[in-house]
C-alpha cells in the first residue's frame, strides 16, 4: 500500500456480503455471551426458585461476600501493574494521584527503579 495514496471515504451502504459477514460474528458473539451469562447466573436462579427469595438473599450476600477479597486483591494487582505508567502518561507524580485519606501510593506500587 502506498503511503501517499490520496484515496479518499466515500460513504455508502454496506455491501451484502459485508452484513452478512457481520451478522454471522454478531450471532456467534451473542449466543457465546447468552450462554456465559446463563451458566453464571445458573446457580442463582436455581437458589430462587427451589429455595425462595430468602434463601435468595442469604446466597447473594454470601457470594458477594465471597468474592470481594479476591477482586480486590486483582484490583491491587492491576494497579501495581498500570498504575506507573498510567501515572507516566497522565504526567502525574505519585503524590500529587494520592486521594486524601489514603495511604501514599508510593507505599503500595513498587519503585520501577528498582525491579
Amino acid at each position: 500500500m502506498d503511503l501517499d495514496d490520496d484515496r479518499r471515504f466515500t460513504a455508502a451502504w454496506p455491501r451484502l456480503w459485508a452484513a452478512r459477514d457481520f451478522g454471522r460474528f454478531t450471532t456467534s458473539v451473542w449466543g457465546a455471551r447468552t450462554i456465559y451469562v446463563c451458566s453464571a447466573n445458573a446457580d442463582f436462579l436455581l437458589v430462587g426458585r427451589f429455595l425462595g427469595s430468602d434463601a435468595l438473599g442469604f446466597y447473594g450476600m454470601a457470594w458477594d461476600l465471597l468474592r470481594f477479597v479476591p477482586d480486590r486483591l486483582h484490583e491491587a494487582a492491576l494497579m501495581r501493574r498500570v498504575g506507573p505508567s498510567v501515572l507516566s502518561v497522565t504526567g502525574l507524580s505519585r503524590e500529587s494521584a494520592q486521594v486524601a485519606g489514603d495511604e501514599p501510593i508510593q507505599q503500595s506500587m513498587p519503585d520501577m527503579e528498582s525491579t
